[in-house]
């Protein structure tokens, strides 16, 4: 999470207020860094002045087939949490490292909805959107992978999303 410091700079900044900024759209990565909306005009990173003017670059998901395919396994084997919110099964960075470790970075992946092919295969920064607890596909989790998606231009991963929370609801309502 950002720091009420990171969260009022920014909001400033995107509405034109920061002193002495050039506009830029604002949005969160699914891992929590800044980054602009703004990729129709050019721009491939986004600047956080609340943190002393650091740049970071945007990712361009796309969607990683393994990781929907693991997902429509682990629904159709009613393996799945409805009920607990993303922020309480969310796996720490600790869990995800160990999981890492365990099953290399292919396995890390088959947790991701997206897929970042301009990082190093063996960077966990590859991998973005998680759907799960690296046990269940939480409906949480898929509910904001669409939402961050969506917010970020990955339309692609947003309609991949939205079709596994379709698939999950009507797996339950059977």
């Amino acid at each position: 999470p950002l720091s009420a410091a990171t969260q009022i700079g920014a909001a400033a900044h995107a509405a034109g207020t920061g002193p002495g900024r050039e506009r830029e759209a604002w949005s969160i990565s699914a891992h929590g860094v800044p980054r602009g909306g703004c990729e129709e005009r050019g721009a491939t990173t986004a600047v956080d002045h609340a943190r002393g003017g650091k740049r970071y670059p945007m990712s361009k998901y796309q969607v990683n087939q393994a990781g929907v395919s693991n997902a429509r396994r682990m629904i159709a084997a009613c393996q799945h949490d409805l009920d607990t919110p993303w922020s309480q099964v969310a796996p720490s960075a600790r869990a995800a490292n160990d999981f890492m470790k365990r099953h290399g970075d292919g396995g890390y992946g088959e947790w991701h909805l997206a897929i970042d092919t301009e990082t190093s295969p063996e960077s966990k920064d590859r991998y973005g959107l998680p759907f799960g607890d690296f046990l269940r596909v939480s409906r949480a989790a898929l509910i904001h992978a669409k939402q961050r998606a969506a917010q970020n231009g990955h339309d692609a991963v947003a309609d991949a999303a939205g079709q596994l929370l379709e698939r999950l609801d009507q797996a339950h309502a059977a």
